[in-house]
């Protein structure tokens, strides 16, 4: 068994590579418009439960590469969770940890993510009001749940996240058909607009399949891809000029 000293270091190795993924994946779409305190705060929070990750993932990685003689021997993939389970009771236990270590991460993650991300809107509605650049924010800041819901089980608890989405795309476009001369001024506009109706109605049909009980990885893979596309799109957003013009 390895000591608890090798599995504290090994632990801190790992938590470096892990904190960039957490906050790569955490961060896509809601840190634009965000600052670096901003992005340091989520860093800082999700830093305790990272700790606990990394610590599981040195503890599972030492005892696999333990009984690496033994997985190779029954020619089996060492990386599955079968294959953890069958090997010894210790390593179905460390297994067990990691996964609450992991599911820790993520729900500290998302609880911090969400306070970001009404502190952008917050921000934003003080400096410019609830405008153009509020409403293309606040779409993105509503595609993500349910993204992050249908990739992790995609069946009817993501209604509610399916909901807020429908709610921002209609605020969306109720506010934009009303006031074309603001939303002449955005760069970038009209690819974003496209992007976020392809994503919408991405979403809406896959909804139609989840309730219908006929959803499959492909149809939820369609779905992420067309998010990926927004985030990329509201990238490209500039809202100078629109700023400048006091319009």
């Amino acid at each position: 068994m390895t000591s608890p000293d090798r599995r504290s270091r090994r632990g801190s190795a790992l938590a470096r590579p892990i904190l960039a993924l957490a906050l790569a994946g955490a961060g896509a779409g809601a840190v634009v418009g965000c600052t670096k305190d901003s992005s340091e705060q989520l860093k800082g929070a999700i830093e305790d439960q990272l700790g606990a990750y990394a610590s599981q993932v040195g503890e599972v990685a030492a005892m696999l590469a333990a009984r690496g003689g033994e997985a190779g021997a029954k020619k089996i993939d060492p990386a599955t969770e079968a294959t953890i389970r069958e090997l010894d009771a210790s390593v179905e236990a460390a297994f067990g940890a990691w996964e609450d270590a992991s599911k820790s991460l993520t729900r500290e993650i998302n609880a911090t993510q969400a306070r970001l991300d009404a502190a952008v809107l917050e921000r934003i509605e003080a400096r410019a009001g609830k405008r153009v650049e509020y409403y293309t924010r606040a779409f993105v800041i509503a595609s993500r749940p349910l993204v992050r819901c249908l990739s992790a089980d995609p069946g009817v608890a993501c209604e509610a996240a399916y909901f807020t989405l429908e709610q921002a795309h209609g605020e969306l476009h109720g506010y934009l058909d009303v006031h074309h001369e603001e939303a002449a001024l955005v760069f970038w506009l009209e690819p974003f607009v496209t992007s976020a109706d392809e994503y919408y109605e991405a979403a809406r049909g896959l909804m139609a399949k989840v309730r219908g009980g006929a959803v499959g990885k492909e149809d939820v893979d369609a779905v992420v891809d067309e998010f990926n596309d927004l985030l990329r799109e509201a990238e490209n957003l500039s809202f100078k000029r629109v700023n400048s013009s006091g319009s």
